[in-house]
């Protein structure tokens, strides 16, 4: 579907249709405003199916009113809009509200209900010709929408007025516009008779026209109470700047009207027209508006439209598709590149490693050679290790003993044993597989006095066994008891056994990890 942009103007007299192309306006055809004229259009339109059409109408058949509504949102606030519509304009599809804002009161409690201004065009039958062609040709239409209402565009975004209350006046071929604003908002538009010509000859008629239309439409304004008696309302013409001064001669401000002249062509040039008008007539500016910055309320219904939206969604679709492509390159591009950044590190560090072999093998050809290979140098280390370890000296497991040994008198030291091993209880056999622990093994053989009772002898034992259980670095364990108390045994004691084992005798067992 092309995007090339049409407007068909419309007023009382004649139609045009002009082609819109980057802020420049082409007028490709006119038409009389009448049954002949709008089957022409329509074979026009015919030819050019694929493109979508603006419609701008300046006409005089223009309905204004204020209402209020409750303040709601969503299909609430649409259905009460449409009804209230539909009894403003009755029988006119041709119809848009517009926001006045939300209604103060002096208390500043209660409700605030918002006040809406209706706009309709009621002249239906003027519009059905076009808007068939249109439709029979399956046309696009994005929109109809009035001068009055560019109008509210062109002052809201490209004349920054201070004024509360102001008029703008604007000039066509269809006549003289004259909008009143209202807190920066449009509240009533009206058609002047219509100016034949913009050159010379009836510029002083034009710029009297503009005068006694403006003083025409201050008494309607007095008579609504819609602006004070006692202020000057300002009255802003748009003309060309050579033009002015005609203007002024006719247009002199008064206690009740103050005249104020702009420029059309710096605010066209603001707007982005691309070709100025070359006269104080608006109809160029006004098209361009309608085609770049038209406003989101319009005239026409939702059936006429229908193509439009679907062209729309198109385009969105379109869009949204193009920038999920766009992630999708922009995201394989950034896995491409951390991909080749990957491998570039990858081949960095290949390099590097092939260097330090290089290196390494260097420093190798260069020591001298050894006697033997390095294997077994790494088990002749082994082995001494496993000696020097085999070699460790039970001196803080004899310190601790003659310690424990003073604190107990009546024990008797017989034998004393002391070997190096793999386990805790002296034997290699079971040793844990795997395992590099090694630790000191003293066996202790010692006596007491025979005159102790078996009680007694158990208790000094059990005593001295404790005492050296206190360095948690020792694990100690009772061998040889001076009572016997194995079951399946002869209970006696240790000093029933002959001379030689008179004295009660015990054995313990010390191993302390190297």
């Amino acid at each position: 579907m092309s995007s090339e942009r049409r407007i068909l103007q419309l007023d009382a007299g004649q139609a045009s249709v002009h082609l819109w192309r980057r802020g420049e306006l082409l007028c490709e055809a006119s038409f009389p405003a009448d049954a002949a004229g709008a089957a022409t259009f329509a074979a026009h339109v015919a030819r050019r199916p694929d493109s979508h059409y603006t419609v701008v109408a300046d006409v005089n058949e223009e309905g204004f009113q204020v209402d209020t509504i409750p303040y709601v949102h969503g299909k609430s606030r649409s259905a009460l809009l449409q009804r209230k519509l539909a009894q403003a304009f009755y029988g006119s599809p041709l119809t848009l509200a517009l926001s006045l804002g939300r209604e103060m009161n002096g208390k500043g409690t209660g409700r605030r209900d918002e006040r809406v201004l209706m706009l309709g065009l009621t002249h239906g039958d003027f519009f059905k010709p076009w808007l068939s062609a249109l439709r029979q040709a399956k046309a696009t239409l994005s929109g109809l929408y009035s001068t009055a209402q560019l109008s509210g565009v062109l002052a809201r975004r490209h004349l920054h007025e201070a004024e509360p209350h102001f008029i703008l006046i604007t000039l066509g071929r269809a006549g003289i516009r004259l909008c009143f604003f209202e807190a920066g908002r449009l509240r009533f538009s009206h058609l002047g008779p219509a100016a034949d010509s913009f050159g010379e000859g009836g510029l002083d008629a034009l710029a009297a026209a503009c005068a006694r239309e403006s003083a025409r439409l201050l008494t309607y304004l007095h008579g609504q109470r819609l602006v004070p008696r006692d202020e000057a309302l300002p009255c802003l013409i748009l003309a060309h700047p050579e033009q002015h001064a005609t203007f002024a001669a006719h247009c002199q401000s008064t206690p009740e009207l103050d005249f104020r002249f702009l420029d059309l062509l710096a605010v066209s040039r603001g707007a982005g027209l691309v070709a100025l008008p070359t006269n104080s007539s608006a109809e160029t500016l006004l098209l361009h508006l309608a085609a770049s910055q038209a406003p989101a309320e319009q005239f026409a219904p939702d059936a006429e439209r229908h193509l439009y939206r679907l062209w729309m969604a198109r385009r969105w679709l379109l869009a949204g598709t193009g920038v999920i492509l766009g992630l999708c390159l922009l995201l394989a591009g950034a896995e491409s590149w951390l991909a080749l950044s990957a491998q570039s590190r990858a081949a960095q560090l290949h390099a590097e490693a092939r260097t330090l072999s290089a290196e390494y093998r260097a420093r190798l050809d260069a020591l001298p050679p050894l006697a033997t290979l390095p294997e077994n140098l790494r088990t002749l280390a082994a082995s001494y290790r496993a000696l020097e370890i085999r070699s460790a000296w039970p001196d803080d497991s004899y310190i601790l003993l003659s310690r424990v040994l003073d604190g107990f008198p009546e024990v008797s030291l017989k034998k004393l044993e002391w070997s190096v091993s793999g386990n805790e209880d002296g034997s290699e056999a079971r040793r844990t597989p795997g395992s590099s622990d090694f630790h000191v093994v003293l066996t202790l053989h010692a006596t007491l006095p025979p005159e102790t009772g078996l009680r007694q002898q158990l208790a000094i034992v059990e005593a001295f066994s404790a005492a050296l259980a206190r360095d948690p670095a020792l694990h100690v364990v009772t061998l040889e008891r001076p009572l016997n108390m194995e079951p399946g045994k002869l209970l006696r004691g240790s000093g029933d056994r002959g001379e030689e084992t008179a004295k009660p005798q015990f054995s313990l067992r010390l191993s302390r990890r190297l």
